[in-house]
């Protein structure tokens, strides 16, 4: 889901056109061979020092489906807006439209974990991991309130049009109180010259809100 979730951030924010489509008429090797690239980018984008290792080979199929001169550094200098961009796009969209997946997922992580305590008197796995891996990205932050709907998870906020708002304001007027219930702050995606007139502010428990 998170390969899925960069493609469409490309194509959406970087405006990388028929990103999807074009992906969707090639083989099958060649798709999966696309999708190791987009786990490169997404180790990048999860860790900078990943670009300095051996492993950090660069993406050419990536690079003639843009069409563009697109790198691994491209994704480390561009790492927080990336990563909020794809956290957005697999919260909102590929959890809501790809529940097999979560529940197969799920399911492969259960079996294991009886697996294992057979083998081991060690305490079970956690399975909120999958979600918590899923909906963060690796971010810093756990998800207490996975099992929760998204939606009374979030506050809607709405700034007057006059008087611009930052993330960063935002953070500073409610972490001395909330912060360490805030999961992420997801602002209105608007042009480097516009003002932002909303942002959602997901908390990881309901009652905050």
């Amino acid at each position: 889901m998170m390969v899925l979730a960069l493609w469409i951030w490309l194509e959406h924010t970087c405006l990388f056109h028929d990103v999807i489509r074009k992906i969707a008429s090639f083989t099958e090797l060649f798709i999966n061979q696309l999708a190791d690239e987009a786990v490169t980018c997404l180790k990048c984008i999860d860790n900078t020092e990943f670009l300095l290792s051996t492993n950090a080979n660069e993406i050419p199929l990536t690079q003639k489906l843009t069409r563009k001169d697109l790198s691994l550094l491209f994704f480390c200098q561009n790492r927080n807006g990336t990563t909020s961009g794809i956290r957005k796009i697999v919260i909102e969209v590929c959890l809501k439209l790809l529940p097999d997946i979560v529940r197969e997922a799920l399911n492969r992580s259960s079996e294991q974990t009886s697996m294992k305590r057979n083998m081991s008197m060690g305490p079970p796995l956690d399975e909120s991991y999958l979600i918590r891996r899923i909906s963060q990205l690796g971010l810093e932050g756990d998800m207490k309130g996975h099992n929760i709907p998204y939606e009374e998870l979030t506050m809607f906020v709405t700034f007057s049009k006059d008087y611009p708002i930052t993330e960063l304001e935002i953070k500073e007027f409610i972490a001395p109180v909330f912060g360490e219930y805030i999961e992420y702050i997801l602002m209105q995606e608007v042009e480097s010259h516009e003002q932002a007139l909303y942002a959602r502010i997901v908390f990881s428990m309901p009652g905050i809100i």
